[in-house]
């Protein structure tokens, strides 16, 4: 499911929210305590200068509400779909996102249950939404991540071969991507070649 849909298509959603923003800190804190735990998020984490920390929550959650409040979602997404690319690119692991989503269940779900207590259909639309937004956010990493993790094991696979010139231009007909093979059989280096037009490789009479 998009984000768009959240709001129309799941009727505890506002409830949700309500509890989400008055359990901020224990969602921050309960996150931290899981990203510390992983090895590789953990090591990222706490080489991140605290006020940089800081500040990035504060935009996160001033993006967040203000698609709610907008409707529109392309902004937030981009910013999940950065930070997959940031993380994939450092290898932390696909289930240490998993995780941190599953933190933040746990943290707003006793809230959940303490103001609807008495209204179990209500409780239970709450925590339906609930596990719509943070399945909607794993979506949305997770094909990026993996994305990123196939486009990184591609690049590297071109750059180990040495027999072969091999290379991509971009919609522009320039150069984009110049390897191993291509640097020894045509002589450019990749800061020579990388951005120039495909008649470079042709003499000035043929192009």
């Amino acid at each position: 499911m998009s984000f768009s849909a959240l709001a129309t298509e799941h009727p505890g959603f506002a409830d949700f929210w309500s509890a989400y923003q008055a359990e901020h800190e224990r969602v921050r804190a309960a996150v931290m305590e899981v990203a510390l735990r992983d090895p590789v998020l953990g090591a990222v984490v706490a080489a991140t200068p605290r006020d940089v920390a800081e500040a990035r929550q504060i935009e996160g959650r001033a993006r967040l509400a203000r698609a709610l409040e907008t409707g529109d979602w392309a902004p937030y997404v981009e910013s999940l779909e950065a930070q997959a690319t940031t993380y994939a690119r450092r290898r932390v692991p696909l289930s240490a996102w998993m995780a941190i989503a599953r933190a933040v269940e746990r943290a707003v779900h006793p809230a959940l249950a303490r103001e609807h207590a008495a209204d179990a259909p209500r409780l239970v639309h709450a925590v339906d939404a609930m596990r719509a937004f943070v399945d909607a956010g794993i979506s949305v990493i997770a094909d990026r991540y993996m994305a990123v993790r196939e486009d990184d094991r591609f690049q590297r696979l071109v750059e180990a071969v040495k027999e072969y010139a091999i290379f991509m231009l971009d919609s522009e007909g320039r150069v984009a991507t110049w390897n191993a093979g291509a640097r020894a059989l045509k002589g450019w280096t990749t800061e020579e070649i990388v951005g120039q037009p495909l008649a470079t490789f042709f003499p000035p009479e043929e192009r």
